[in-house]
C-alpha cells in the first residue's frame, strides 16, 4: 500500500481519529433523540400519557453526550469524574476498576493508582 493509503497514520493517529468518528455519531444520535423528544412534548397528552418515557429519551441523550464527551477527551482518566449522569459515572469508575484490578502486578498495584 502506498503512503498515501488509509494505513499512512500511526496506531495512535487512526485510534483518536476513530474516537472522533464515533464521538460524532453519538453526538447525531442524541440529536436525534433530543429532536423525538422535543416532538414529543409539544403534544400535552404526550406528555400526561408518557411523562416517565420522555424522561428516559433525555437520559439516553445525556449518556450519548457524556460518551462523546469521554471519547474526545485526552486523556480520559480524568474525563471520566466529568460525566454528569451518576449512573453512568459510577458504571464507569467501576468498570475501570475492575479491569484494572484483574490486570494488578503482583504487588497488588495498579496501572491507574488515582482509582
Amino acid at each position: 500500500m502506498d503512503e498515501e493509503g488509509p494505513n499512512c497514520g500511526t496506531d495512535a493517529q487512526v485510534d483518536d481519529l476513530i474516537l472522533a468518528l464515533i464521538a460524532g455519531e453519538l453526538d447525531v444520535i442524541r440529536g436525534a433523540l433530543e429532536d423525538v423528544a422535543a416532538q414529543f412534548c409539544s403534544d400535552i397528552r404526550i406528555v400526561q400519557t408518557h411523562g416517565e418515557l420522555l424522561q428516559s429519551i433525555d437520559e439516553l441523550a445525556q449518556r450519548h453526550e457524556n460518551l462523546a464527551r469521554l471519547l474526545r477527551s485526552n486523556p480520559m482518566e480524568g474525563a471520566i469524574d466529568a460525566i454528569t449522569l451518576e449512573s453512568l459515572r459510577n458504571r464507569m469508575l467501576d468498570g475501570v476498576t475492575d479491569q484494572l484490578a484483574q490486570t494488578a502486578d503482583s504487588d497488588g498495584q495498579t496501572i491507574w493508582a488515582s482509582f
